[in-house]
């Protein structure tokens, strides 16, 4: 009996010793990371929805928001947000435009602007492209308000925006898309 207990306790003290012998815990150094990389911009959810005729008044009323989310792994650069009315078209003018605190690719910001009446600068009875352009603030500029980037660091949607009291503006009264891609 005792050589059979012997035995047992030598294969289990072999095993033991066979399974703390094969495993083991093996510490990497720390792997390197690059610095981030600038992504493109990803305009998504946009609000309204891009192929509906926005009405505006030149009366007082309540605001429409024109806006999207937007997505892109900045680098430690701010984004640029522009709000155009007739871009690349004639009477082109800048509404509005904010600069963006950089974020990270999986972070999303919602960015809108709104556009209330009273403007004069939008003639009555016409059709008016307004469009979104979001690009990094080195891709703009300032001084003649137009994006200068290479074109992967720019994202943009347009609505087309009716200033018609009577409802007598079409869609296919508005301007075109192909004077905004010369």
């Amino acid at each position: 009996m005792a050589r059979r207990s012997h035995w047992k306790l030598g294969v289990l003290a072999l095993s033991t010793l066979a399974t703390l012998s094969t495993t083991g815990c093996i510490v990497a150094d720390a792997p390197n990371y690059s610095a981030p990389q600038r992504s493109p911009i990803f305009l998504f959810n946009p609000r309204p929805t891009p192929g509906s005729l926005q009405f505006l008044t030149r009366e007082p009323a309540d605001p429409v928001a024109f806006g999207a989310t937007v997505r892109s792994e900045d680098a430690g650069e701010q984004l640029y947000a522009v709000l155009y009315f007739d871009y690349k078209h004639e009477g082109e003018y800048v509404h509005d435009e904010t600069p963006l605190q950089p974020l990270t690719i999986e972070q999303e910001r919602p960015i809108a602007f709104y556009v209330a009446g009273s403007r004069t600068f939008l003639q009555p009875k016409t059709c008016h492209t307004v469009t979104l352009m979001v690009m990094h603030l080195s891709s703009y500029d300032q001084q003649t308000n137009q994006f200068k980037g290479p074109p992967d660091d720019l994202a943009s949607v347009t609505w087309f925006a009716s200033v018609d009291d009577d409802g007598t503006i079409l869609l296919k009264d508005c301007p075109t898309a192909a004077g905004e891609l010369q």
